[in-house]
């Protein structure tokens, strides 16, 4: 019995030796490994380390020759293209500094052109033509629709220009004569002069200022009254489109007598 136990114990432990001695030669045989692989690192790591200054050394030559013969071809046309912008852009701000701007309005569904108040947007016979032909309504009058007819050439005047020329009219008397004498009033016009035109100063507004001969004459039911000359100065504005869309309008009217 106890020989029995003896070799068990005995097997045992021989088992167990066995086993140690196995382990420790696999941790071994591993730790080995792990050391081989770690000196292999070692060394690519070396190797790399090594071979650094030398690509560094290599990129930096390849840079230098590339700028050495293409740097001043690049410099020369980077230069090139900046002149050229330089030009594009101040040909640019002188045309947009040249350039007159065009405005444009709408009236009653019609679109026109509007000019500034400060051009005259005219020539100066096109309105010596427009004063000529409103001063020949407004001043053709008869007895029995007077009042109807000066109020249709209300549009040609500015609202000032109105006022006066009807207290001109009425503090002349001829309002009251063509209604107590039941007169007719027939106007005849000469080519007029121009004084003067340009900015009215002090205003960004562009007049023109003329003389135009004209012939008065009453007409009356039982006789005819002796045609009389006088000067008539016009004054004429530009105004905005927006008020008027012809851009001008009569300012100032008088009705002077002619000296001979």
């Amino acid at each position: 019995m106890y020989t029995s136990l003896f070799i068990n114990d005995l097997r045992d432990f021989l088992t167990q030796t066995f086993e140690k001695r196995n382990s420790m030669k696999t941790q071994n045989s591993e730790n080995i490994m792990d050391q081989t692989e770690l000196d292999q690192n070692s060394a690519v790591d070396d190797d790399s380390n090594a071979l650094a200054p030398a690509l560094a050394e290599e990129s930096n030559r390849t840079v230098q020759e590339i700028v050495s013969k293409h740097g001043l071809k690049v410099i020369l046309i980077q230069t090139l293209i900046i002149l050229v912008a330089i030009i594009i852009i101040g040909l640019q701000g002188y045309w947009l500094h040249q350039k007159k701007i065009k405005y444009i309005a709408t009236n009653g569904g019609m679109i026109t052109e509007v000019h500034p108040t400060d051009e005259p947007a005219y020539t100066a016979e096109e309105v010596m033509d427009f004063a000529n032909r409103t001063m020949i309504k407004s001043l053709s009058l008869n007895f029995v629709n007077y009042e109807n007819q000066l109020t249709s050439v209300r549009g040609d005047f500015s609202a000032e220009g109105y006022v006066s020329f009807r207290k001109a009219l009425t503090d002349s008397g001829l309002l009251k004569d063509i209604s107590d004498k039941r007169l007719n009033v027939k106007l005849s016009t000469t080519p007029g002069t121009l004084i003067t035109e340009g900015l009215i100063r002090g205003t960004k507004t562009y007049a023109w200022q003329y003389r135009i001969p004209v012939t008065v004459q009453l007409v009356g039911q039982a006789q005819d009254y002796r045609p009389q000359p006088y000067d008539l100065m016009v004054q004429v504005r530009r105004v905005k489109e927006d008020e008027d869309p012809r851009g001008i309008q009569v300012a100032q009217a008088i009705l002077k007598p002619r000296n001979y």
